[in-house]
């Protein structure tokens, strides 16, 4: 059983919902290993009457160095037990945004594009709606010819069909004229 701390101090066996987790960090801190400091252990722990390899007789200066004229290095930390470099607070934003940079140019590049895109579009539609009724026009003049041209047509077929009928009637007059 899974027992926490709840918000005021009580045992909870439900997980804290703000309690940190693991997971809550990213890839590259998941995987860093706790940078542990190791600090010299008190002198009762190791015993007092242990050699400690230093001579406790010799002379030392106000700032506890040794005063035998030679040069102390200072003692470097393992690589792996050296605490990572500071970073500064603001150094990820600044990547972001210069990361982001990029395809919001990018993204505004390409929406100047599609404008103009649509723009010119919208300017060819309205040329072609102006050829499109001009021409529907010429069409209304054209049914409008076509129609008259059939009503004349009809007009001059009933005429010939009456002067045939005028023609025959002749004919046969004559006819009968030249029997008698």
């Amino acid at each position: 059983m899974n027992q926490e701390f709840g918000a005021e101090g009580a045992y909870s066996d439900e997980p804290q919902a703000d309690a940190f987790r693991q997971e809550d960090l990213p890839a590259q801190e998941q995987a860093e290993e706790p940078v542990v400091m190791q600090t010299e252990a008190p002198l009762e722990a190791m015993g007092e009457a242990a050699d400690d390899g230093w001579d406790d007789d010799a002379s030392t200066d106000e700032a506890g160095e040794a005063d035998d004229g030679a040069e102390v290095e200072p003692v470097q930390a393992e690589p792996e037990l050296a605490p990572a470099a500071p970073q500064p607070a603001d150094a990820a934003p600044v990547a972001e945004s210069a990361v982001l940079s990029d395809p919001l140019q990018a993204l505004e590049q390409r929406w100047t594009q599609v404008a103009e895109r649509v723009e010119k579009l919208k300017q060819e539609n309205r040329a072609l709606k102006a050829s499109v009724a001009e021409r529907e026009a010429q069409l209304a003049k054209l049914a409008e010819g076509y129609t008259r041209v059939k009503a004349k047509v009809e007009e001059l077929q009933q005429e010939r069909a009456q002067t045939l009928g005028r023609l025959e009637n002749l004919v046969t007059r004559v006819k009968g004229l030249d029997r008698d």
